[in-house]
């Protein structure tokens, strides 16, 4: 599914270059976005299926997820800083298509990852698998026999359909907070992103400092989220964005003409914020949602993180359409008092972090019980005793 979906969308974005007709570039552009969307979560979910795995094996343990989702987000910086160094010295936009497209052809690294040994096993593969898990356990160090190979094996999940977590009264409402914040971080996260338009100053150095001050977040919510937890990230990160946005205001009562830097320095502010907010809620809602349903809780909250990235050029152009000193700022208060109801919602969520993940609806409606507490403790024992014996 990543080859399919990075493959297709480099072929289509090389394509669009030669392009004549308005609608056929919107069918390629559509298939672009969509291409790429499917990579992405495609990837995010062959992560967590090596990341989330209950065992001394594991890649990662329960406290670095989300140095691993992190990671991801701090590449995405780094390629948003490239494209606004290509879009500066590159203005015709379809040479500018070729260059940022062309790269794309070395994806052939990805043959190069190692599939999911649960998938193989479950697929009947247990040779591949077994030569996955001792790759595996080389990256970890661990010294594995014949013997506890031929022991591993894959226990049958149960299966549980969708529409299972909605006919859950607990889960429906977790769901709802869930979608919401999706919903404002991807509304605030695009919608500041292409704010940088209306925003005084050269565009291209704007949308340079909105990327460099993103990616600083993503640093500062590696350091932050194993201290405080996930709840208390995702609503501190949508807080402190949504008072920066309406914190812009507040120049204009201060001075006749407001110094429009700073009305900037608070929009990448308010960015960076939201961008922390948005690496957080996506480990989250996948700690949240059982592992039965967890690929459509994800996909689910991807779907309303979509509707608000699509409204949000629409909040931007209000700026167009109404005039006064005020317009400037119309959209950051839009945008901030969405953001900042988000993020008071989000309290309202169980704390996941360092907890096993809920394997059914069941174990989910339990997250942050007592009962969850005692099991989430006896399974770290017994997979910290196997991988001490695995060692020995």
């Amino acid at each position: 599914m990543i080859l399919a979906g990075l493959s297709s969308a480099v072929f289509f974005s090389i394509c669009t270059t030669w392009v004549t007709n308005l609608y056929l570039l919107l069918a390629c552009v559509f298939l672009i976005r969509g291409s790429f969307n499917m990579q992405f979560v495609a990837s995010f979910v062959h992560m967590s299926s090596e990341v989330f795995v209950a065992t001394g094996m594991e890649i990662v343990g329960p406290s670095k997820r989300m140095m691993t989702g992190v990671a991801v987000n701090l590449f995405w910086s780094v390629g948003n800083m490239i494209l606004a160094l290509v879009a500066y010295l590159v203005r015709d936009w379809k040479t500018r298509q070729l260059v940022v497209s062309i790269p794309g052809i070395i994806f052939a690294y990805m043959f190069f990852l190692p599939e999911s040994p649960r998938w193989q096993i479950t697929k009947g593969k247990n040779k591949l698998a077994k030569t996955t898990i001792l790759k595996l356990a080389k990256c970890n160090k661990v010294e594995m026999s014949e013997e506890t190979l031929e022991t591993v094996t894959c226990v049958d999940e149960p299966t549980e359909r969708f529409w299972e977590l909605l006919k859950s009264p607990i889960m429906r409402r977790r769901m709802a907070v869930i979608c919401f914040n999706w919903f404002a971080t991807g509304m605030g996260f695009y919608g500041l992103s292409m704010n940088v338009t209306n925003l005084s100053g050269n565009v291209y150095l704007n949308f340079f400092l909105f990327v460099v001050v993103e990616a600083c977040s993503y640093a500062l919510c590696a350091l932050f989220i194993s201290r405080i937890g996930r709840r208390k990230m995702l609503c501190g990160t949508m807080l402190m964005a949504g008072t920066a946005c309406i914190a812009a205001f507040i120049p204009f009562f201060v001075e006749k003409t407001s110094n429009k830097w700073i009305i900037t320095a608070l929009a990448c502010f308010g960015n960076s914020c939201v961008s922390a907010g948005f690496a957080t809620v996506y480990v989250f809602t996948a700690e949240v949602v059982p592992t039965t349903t967890r690929n459509f809780g994800m996909g689910l909250g991807s779907v309303f993180a979509r509707c608000g990235s699509m409204l949000s050029p629409y909040i931007n152009d209000l700026t167009m359409h109404i005039s006064g000193k005020y317009s400037q700022i119309l959209p950051m208060l839009i945008f901030g008092g969405i953001i900042m109801l988000a993020g008071l919602l989000a309290l309202l969520l169980p704390e996941t972090f360092n907890n096993r993940l809920p394997e059914t609806v069941k174990d989910a409606e339990q997250l942050g019980t007592k009962a969850f507490e005692e099991r989430n403790a006896d399974t770290q024992l017994l997979a910290e005793t196997h991988y001490q014996h695995t060692k020995l």
